[in-house]
């Protein structure tokens, strides 16, 4: 799994540097690790981004908000070749962020964060989903997957015995949460109307079958990252040529 240094992350490569067609780069982070990090990475905020993170109530969400937001202007800078903090952000309906205006067309990318992780995903030719969730042990896995999976995914998870079901929720919850980000309609898909099945192309690669043809704007397929311990996540996008490469980033507390 490569790995990249603060350094490699603060540098600007010229557009689209490192990202072929049919490629989506994951970028995986702890939130921890930057604190250090933290003032330096709010100068870069927009005044906007700033009130918002002002608005946090407790300290750790307000760091959280910063640290993401900073890094994903800095991964964006090292994509199109402009300062990170002269880039200006959109937002669609469900919040989905995107270039306001963009000088390279077709960046797409997206972001996740749970707990102390934060994942990014990047193409230059595909709209793009991801997600991570800490996962817990002690939830109602059958209550949860009653209101939220297919009846063929909700089977499968009672199947289980009820210490057993975590694993497979988890998959299923993170893999649904990747294919509504990558549609860019997020919770207004009926998550009950698709259902996440295995793939022949892979172990860790998953299909979307649909109730209807116009449950998505495109047939999409799902990747299972490795990521931390204790942690699931998955990343989505439409058509079924595409391949990840995942990069850790190291953030060290000091220069």
């Amino acid at each position: 799994m490569p790995t990249s240094s603060w350094q490699e992350l603060l540098a600007n490569s010229g557009p689209a540097s490192g990202l072929l067609p049919g490629q989506v780069q994951v970028w995986q982070m702890c939130v921890s690790s930057a604190h250090a990090r933290l003032p330096e990475l709010k100068r870069l905020l927009a005044t906007d981004e700033r009130e918002r993170a002002a608005r946090f109530r407790f300290d750790r969400d307000r760091d959280c908000y910063v640290a993401t937001r900073g890094l994903l202007r800095l991964l964006v800078a090292r994509y199109t070749g402009d300062r990170a903090e002269q880039i200006q952000l959109r937002y669609g309906a469900q919040g989905k962020p995107a270039l306001a205006d963009s000088g390279i067309q077709g960046l797409h990318f997206n972001v996740s964060h749970s707990g102390d992780a934060v994942l990014f995903a990047f193409s230059s030719d595909l709209e793009v989903g991801v997600d991570v969730e800490l996962m817990r042990e002690d939830a109602d896995f059958a209550g949860l997957a009653r209101t939220s999976f297919s009846p063929a995914e909700l089977n499968a998870v009672i199947a289980l015995a009820p210490e057993h079901r975590s694993s497979l929720f988890y998959e299923y919850w993170t893999c649904k949460e990747a294919c509504i980000k990558a549609d860019g309609r997020g919770l207004s898909v009926p998550l009950e109307q698709f259902s996440i099945t295995r793939s022949r192309k892979g172990a860790r690669w998953r299909e979307v079958e649909t109730a209807k043809s116009d449950v998505f704007h495109s047939a999409l397929r799902v990747r299972i990252l490795e990521t931390i311990p204790g942690y699931a996540a998955a990343v989505a996008a439409p058509g079924d040529s595409w391949e990840v490469d995942k990069v850790d980033v190291r953030v060290p507390d000091h220069a």
